[in-house]
């Protein structure tokens, strides 16, 4: 009875395990896609992964791109580690997420900016639900100030 009782909770803590994983790891991976597709000069790719309500708060998809373009000495981060990713609510579709980068990478310099995205499960993927602060500088509208 005590080898049932270990083997049910080994294979209950795996599945828990495995649902914690692939929860906490989809928003990030998200994240670094949309950094990469953006870097990438793909705009249409990483306005993809915005969701719909946040699309509509922009001027569309051709003032996405031009304010999104890799330029030398843009802000935007280039290579981007996730820090944390915090899911909130009962369940489980609104998520913090977290990542360190280097803007300045690019064009020598050096230094480390904290940015935290709000992210939301819709259907079975994760997409960008607001710009954080940071992103002022781009023009984007909708991009609080």
């Amino acid at each position: 009875m005590a080898v049932l009782s270990i083997v049910v909770a080994v294979g209950l803590t795996s599945v828990l395990l495995f649902l914690l994983f692939r929860g906490t790891t989809g928003p990030g991976e998200q994240l670094r896609t949309f950094y990469s597709t953006v870097n990438a000069g793909d705009c249409t790719a990483a306005y993809e992964l915005l969701t719909p309500s946040l699309q509509e708060q922009l001027a569309g998809e051709a003032a996405f791109c031009t304010a999104t373009q890799p330029v030398e000495g843009s802000l935007i981060m280039s290579d981007v580690t996730v820090a944390s990713v915090l899911l909130e609510g009962d369940t489980g579709k609104i998520a913090a997420v977290t990542i360190e980068g280097d803007p300045r990478a690019a064009t020598g310099g050096e230094g480390q900016t904290t940015v935290t995205w709000r992210m939301v499960k819709e259907g079975d993927a994760w997409l960008l639900e607001e710009f954080p602060r940071t992103w002022t500088a781009l023009g984007l509208p909708g991009v609080p100030a």
